[in-house]
């Protein structure tokens, strides 16, 4: 399982795309001990406001303000945030259409939104985060 620090010094941030606070809320809990640095915003302009690359990966709620959040994965698209940044995409929904886009339009992963899925969500978080410090680590030369 992740384990607090495991991933270096470095505090790792997260920017949450939701506007579900009891999602949120929820994740704030659960992710506490994680050490992660989560940053919430809630509507998708001001997501585009944000500077992305701050942000070691994006958790995104694809049905926020009535699934704008395709909308959103094309501006991080536009921008190649999610060649740099890993974007995770979760729903409440499981419509493969839907997750088909979310995966062509950058996206690594995608992941139902509930409690019996915390678990995989932290097994995500581990697994694109860890790759991130490989890759930052090569290119450092370590």
């Amino acid at each position: 399982m992740f384990k607090k620090n495991l991933l270096g010094n470095k505090k790792k941030k997260i920017l949450i795309v939701d506007d579900d606070d009891l999602h949120v809320d929820f994740l704030k809990r659960s992710l506490y001990e994680l050490d992660l640095l989560l940053h919430r915003v809630k509507n998708i302009e001001k997501a585009k406001q944000v500077n992305y690359f701050e942000y070691d990966l994006i958790l995104i709620d694809i049905e926020i303000e009535n699934k704008k959040g395709i909308e959103f994965l094309k501006h991080l698209q536009i921008f190649q945030v999610s060649q740099k940044i890993p974007v995770i995409v979760v729903s409440h929904l499981s419509d493969l259409e839907l997750i088909e886009r979310s995966l062509a339009l950058g996206a690594v992963d995608f992941i139902k939104k509930n409690l019996d899925n915390l678990e995989k969500l932290i097994k995500l978080l581990e697994k694109h985060l860890i790759h991130l410090d490989a890759r930052d680590n090569r290119k450092l030369g370590w």
